[in-house]
């Protein structure tokens, strides 16, 4: 059963706020009180769509999603995972919150501490030109690439999905990827990933 996370936003306080305040006699509106009506009744309506989007938008646990080949999907129905995928530390406590859009890790992304503190975060991206270098060297289903930080240092993890691993040489060709997209990526502290299937095949470190 895929679990919807539900957020109430106190609509009714915004509506209230606006809607105490001494109401002005007809022949004494000026323009001002209408520009400041209409503002307010944006304000109100913007709330009201993102209380919809947030109690619209899902999220599972890990015990909810599965793998299937290089996509994150719902155990329920095998359909490719959009949401949040959220997991918790044995006293509640989240440890973990990723979004995925049609089974791909997509957009943010933090990893917390005990304590509820943020250790990692940072976002997947996808960037036409590092695509563009790695179909010149490796054949491969999907990739993704995602700029994070830890502290004040940044981080780049390129996971490559390839279709094929016998015989690559992994430590060659990682060397290769790694001088050719490290000015792109605007960072030396880059890790590049080789995946097949669920399982990671041969990991490249510099930092």
């Amino acid at each position: 059963m895929r679990m919807v996370h539900v957020s109430f936003c106190p609509v009714s306080t915004f509506a209230r706020k606006f809607s105490s305040q001494e109401p002005q006699q007809p022949g004494n509106l000026t323009i001002n009180d209408l520009n400041k009506g209409k503002s307010a009744s944006k304000y109100v309506w913007m709330q009201v769509w993102m209380c919809f989007l947030a109690c619209t938008y899902p999220r599972v646990g890990e015990n909810e999603i599965v793998r299937i080949g290089n996509l994150i999907c719902l155990k329920s129905d095998s359909t490719p995972y959009t949401g949040e995928l959220v997991e918790h530390f044995s006293n509640g406590e989240v440890s973990s919150s990723f979004h995925y859009k049609d089974g791909m890790q997509s957009g943010t992304w933090r990893i917390y501490g005990f304590q509820g503190e943020v250790i990692q975060e940072g976002e997947y991206v996808r960037d036409p030109e590092v695509a563009s270098i790695l179909k010149n060297h490796v054949a491969f289903d999907t990739y993704s690439l995602s700029r994070w930080k830890e502290g004040d240092v940044n981080f780049v993890t390129l996971d490559i999905h390839i279709k094929r691993n016998d015989e690559l040489p992994f430590d060659s060709l990682s060397n290769t990827i790694y001088m050719e997209v490290r000015d792109r990526l605007e960072t030396g502290n880059v890790e590049i990933l080789f995946s097949g299937g669920d399982s990671i095949l041969y990991a490249f470190r510099n930092w």
